[in-house]
């Protein structure tokens, strides 16, 4: 099985692992972001919702590329890799999302990626403690 490494919600080691787990999670991440924006009435439509969560998910994939090449650290989970794949991807998000949503105060950008990123880390920690 190829090895694909990914940061975003810190699949790196489950997709490598279990490849189709990951990429499901990485979509339900998406979809779960989507939808927890669209609740917070950050987005006024599911789909303006989804395209943002997605294009979020990408720059932290690329990222995630990136940062892979820097060693090891980032194809472990502990919980210090988790906390700082978390403070990334939420630092990545927050940027993406505010540059697609200017009208919005950057605090509100701020709050609205720390809960959509904490939602998914609390699925990946789940997904991890039991597949």
């Amino acid at each position: 099985m190829p090895k694909i490494w990914i940061l975003d919600e810190a699949a790196a080691p489950l997709i490598n692992y279990q490849l189709w787990t990951g990429i499901g999670f990485m979509l339900a991440a998406i979809l779960l972001e989507a939808g927890l924006m669209r609740w917070m009435k950050y987005a006024l439509r599911f789909g303006k919702a989804l395209l943002d969560s997605f294009l979020a998910n990408i720059a932290s994939l690329a990222l995630g590329f990136l940062l892979i090449r820097v060693g090891t650290l980032f194809t472990t989970f502990t919980t210090g890799t988790l906390l700082l794949f978390y403070f990334i991807t939420v630092a990545v998000e927050t940027a993406v999302l505010y540059m697609l949503n200017r009208d919005k105060l950057f605090t509100r950008t701020l709050v609205t990626a720390m809960i959509i990123n904490l939602a998914s880390y609390i699925v990946l920690v789940i997904l991890l403690r039991y597949v």
